[in-house]
């Protein structure tokens, strides 16, 4: 057992680096805060059903056990070769990506396409952690939605992803959370929307209507403005981001971060490669090549750091 009880109080009274001077909006709107469980209103509860079995009979009779458990959205849940439970060609390349570095003999990814901090949260206080067999890591991505669909600010999103982190360490003792960050993503700025790009087969609507096609829009896109960075969200993106980081920093050791960002950028900065991330939202199975080449590293040492400290 990790020594881990003192670090998760100090993040539960908010002593935790990361989590100072933040004001949240939540009076300004009748939204549901971040911070704050809310379940979906459309086709959320099959897929949950699954990953709440999945949960409860890894590691039981002669199954195998889930060490390494990815927890998100749309991005997650591409893992699985799935949008909303229903699968996918274009999607078939990132699972078989997913299961190259993590084996399904030793990891899962639990991740319902649009969700929110808020939404997760939900989740997983509704069963999706009843492991037997709790796993060593738990990789969270998630966020991405709060700021480009519900428009919520930085202080928001953060104090979403913090919820479902103090979630994560109350439910599962011993378990070490690795946080990605929010990955770069569209429209750039000057844009409200994310037109797929010339020559795409499909775009997520990120929605119950499921992938998207659109060829006229498709047609008339411009690839420079699509994939040009900063984007509209860059900023509140490096800030949720580096809080992000601040909180691993004061979590004794029960928390990390990696930053991801280089995986999806050319080397200058100025964009998204179009090969990693076609859509500027979803890493295509390069993307999930490169993501991963970070990430496993990542995974292997935080689930080998030393004990956490008090």
């Amino acid at each position: 057992m990790y020594a881990r009880e003192a670090p998760r109080r100090a993040l539960l009274a908010g002593r935790g680096e990361g989590s100072g001077g933040l004001v949240s909006r939540a009076a300004e709107t009748s939204r549901t805060h971040a911070s704050i469980p809310e379940p979906r209103a459309d086709m959320w509860q099959t897929l949950h059903a699954t990953f709440v079995r999945e949960a409860r009979e890894s590691g039981t009779a002669g199954r195998s056990r889930c060490r390494t458990l990815f927890l998100g959205d749309s991005i997650t849940e591409a893992m699985r070769g799935t949008q909303f439970g229903e699968f996918y060609d274009e999607l078939a390349g990132r699972r078989a990506v997913f299961e190259k570095w993590f084996p399904l003999n030793e990891a899962r990814a639990f991740g319902i396409s649009g969700d929110r901090t808020q939404n997760v949260l939900r989740r997983i206080r509704d069963g999706e952690l009843s492991f037997r067999h709790p796993p060593g890591v738990v990789v969270l991505c998630v966020g991405t939605n709060n700021l480009g669909r519900d428009n919520d600010g930085p202080a928001d999103t953060f104090l979403g992803i913090r919820a479902v982190v103090l979630e994560i360490l109350q439910t599962l003792p011993g378990t070490r959370v690795l946080l990605t960050g929010i990955l770069p993503r569209g429209p750039a700025k000057g844009r409200s929307s994310m037109p797929p790009a010339a020559g795409e087969a499909a775009s997520y609507a990120d929605e119950p209507r499921g992938v998207r096609l659109d060829g006229e829009r498709r047609k008339n896109s411009s690839p420079s403005s699509k994939y040009a960075q900063p984007g509209a969200h860059t900023a509140a993106i490096e800030e949720v981001n580096a809080r992000l980081k601040a909180l691993a920093r004061g979590s004794g050791g029960v928390v990390a971060f990696v930053d991801c960002a280089s995986a999806f950028l050319s080397d200058d900065g100025a964009s998204i490669r179009p090969e990693r991330m076609r859509d500027v939202l979803h890493p295509t199975a390069e993307g999930m090549h490169a993501w991963f080449q970070i990430l496993k590293p990542a995974v292997e040492a935080l689930r080998n750091a030393p004990a956490p400290s008090e």
